[in-house]
C-alpha cells in the first residue's frame, strides 16, 4: 500500500518535471505538437497509476478495517468467556462458603454434645467418688 503511494507520487512528481520542460521548450518555441501528445498521454498514465494506487489504499483499509471487526468480535467473545467463568467461580465460592458454613455449625453442635458428655461424665464421677472413698475406708 504504501508502495503503491510512492510510486504514484514519484510519477507524478515526473510528470510536473516532464510539464515544466515542455512548457520551457515551448516558451522557446521548439516545442511540437508531438511532444503536447506525449504529455497528454503521460498525463493519463500518470492518473490510472494514481487512481490504482487510491484503490490498493482502499482495498488494505478494507481489509484493515475486517481484521479490526474479527479482532472486536473475538474480544468480545473472551469477555463473555471471562465474565462467565467469573460467574461460575462465584457459584462456587459461595457453595465453598455454604459448605464451610455448615461444617462449622456442625462441628459447634458436635463440641456442645462433647461438652454435654463430659458434663455428664463429671456428674456420674462426682456421685461415684464418695461411694469409691467409703469402700475405701472400709
Amino acid at each position: 500500500m504504501a508502495k503503491a503511494s510512492e510510486v504514484a507520487q514519484r510519477i507524478a512528481a515526473a510528470l510536473d518535471r516532464i510539464e515544466k520542460g515542455l512548457d520551457a521548450l515551448a516558451a522557446e518555441g521548439k516545442a511540437a505538437g508531438k511532444d503536447e501528445k506525449e504529455l497528454a498521454r503521460l498525463r493519463q498514465l500518470a492518473g490510472l497509476v494514481l487512481e490504482w494506487a487510491k484503490a490498493e489504499e482502499e482495498a488494505e483499509l478494507a481489509r484493515l478495517r475486517d481484521s479490526l471487526d474479527a479482532e472486536k468480535m473475538a474480544n468480545a467473545k473472551l469477555e463473555e468467556q471471562v465474565k462467565a467463568l467469573h460467574g461460575q467461580l462465584e457459584e462456587k465460592g459461595g457453595s465453598n462458603e455454604k459448605q464451610r458454613e455448615a461444617m462449622t455449625e456442625e462441628l459447634k453442635s458436635l463440641r456442645s454434645l462433647r461438652d454435654a458428655d463430659r458434663a455428664e461424665l463429671d456428674d456420674i464421677l462426682g456421685a461415684l467418688e464418695p461411694l469409691l472413698r467409703e469402700g475405701a475406708n472400709a
